[in-house]
């Protein structure tokens, strides 16, 4: 398992949030941050940032936002920002990492 600390929004301003999250092992991070409410993504459709043909999303939203992180050898303390965000709004920001091993595990949070 690559997570050892929750995921969290460790600062939410009204455009942007500052995203922690503590990882036990080098992974591959991708994530999609959405409007709350919004459904699980699969896990290709967030890897390949909606273009792979066959995790393509059912239909285009300027909602939904996908990115992914390289991490550094042996760096476990991953903090990453989240901006262009619309002030009293809830987010929910849905992110997978894939291990050397090509496991896969997702961690969730929500934010205002």
């Amino acid at each position: 398992m690559c997570i050892r600390d929750s995921l969290r929004a460790i600062s939410v301003t009204r455009t942007e949030a500052e995203i922690f999250l503590d990882i036990s092992e080098t992974c591959h991070i991708y994530y999609m941050i959405a409007l709350a409410g919004t459904q699980i993504p699969p896990f290709d459709e967030v890897k390949y940032q909606g273009q792979n043909e066959t995790a393509k999303t059912p239909f285009n939203t300027t909602e939904s936002r996908y990115g992914f992180i390289i991490m550094k050898k042996d760096q476990t303390n991953i903090t990453f920002k989240i901006d262009k965000l619309v002030a009293q709004t809830s987010y929910v920001l849905y992110v997978y990492l894939e291990d050397r091993g090509y496991n896969v595990e997702l961690s969730s949070t929500q934010f205002t």
